[in-house]
């Protein structure tokens, strides 16, 4: 019986100390999450798709930023910001009549305060082919500092890299419908998390089960 209690207590210490892991790194990459620069999102799509994009505008200095302006990238089409409450929208356009096109989306007039982010979305029509969308971006703050994110990502500390976005080709199923927006890799990493707890969680059960 004391055997059997000894192997029952190191199972459920193997399962403290793995559960214990998952928790120090889902806050590690939360935390690296949060500290991330100006991303849009989605981070991929498909082909000829409506879809609706998020721009996550995180504030990294010690006053408030006021104004958000992002350069739209060649080949979206029906390009369409929604409104922000305590915000402004506007947008810059080229050319006139049907073959305007937006270039730009500017929000102003509202706050992101210091330590916070803020997401502001619009729905575009994704391109015809596979390419690369680049989001410039371009934050400006309350005291009149400009932050531009429109350099080639390089991965050195201090740059400020453009986020992209792959436009991947559409299957046939995904080409009859409209397609949902994937996940950004932050959720896809919470709920890989969450299965690995779920998983050691029915393990210990059925360990505690067997010694009985």
């Amino acid at each position: 019986i004391k055997k059997s209690e000894d192997k029952d207590e190191a199972k459920g210490n193997l399962m403290k100390k793995l559960f214990a892991a998952v928790v120090v790194s889902l806050v590690v990459l939360t935390s690296s999450v949060a500290s991330a620069h100006v991303v849009v999102t989605p981070a991929e799509v498909t082909t000829g798709t409506r879809t609706t994009f998020a721009v996550s505008v995180p504030n990294e200095h010690d006053t408030p930023v006021v104004e958000v302006r992002l350069v739209i990238p060649e080949g979206l089409e029906s390009v369409r910001p929604y409104a922000k409450a305590g915000w402004n929208v506007r947008v810059t356009k080229s050319g006139e009549g049907e073959d305007a096109k937006i270039t730009e989306i500017i929000w102003s007039g509202g706050s992101v305060p210091v330590d916070l982010k803020d997401d502001f979305q619009f729905g575009a029509k994704t391109p015809a082919n596979t390419t690369d969308l680049q989001w410039k971006a371009y934050e400006t703050y309350e005291n009149g500092l400009v932050v531009a994110w429109d350099q080639e990502p390089n991965g050195q500390e201090g740059s400020k890299p453009f986020s992209v976005t792959k436009v991947a080709s559409a299957t046939e199923d995904e080409q009859a419908v409209a397609v949902t927006p994937r996940t950004d890799k932050s959720s896809r990493t919470i709920s890989i998390v969450a299965l690995v707890v779920s998983l050691l969680s029915f393990s210990l059960v059925t360990s505690k089960r067997k010694s009985k």
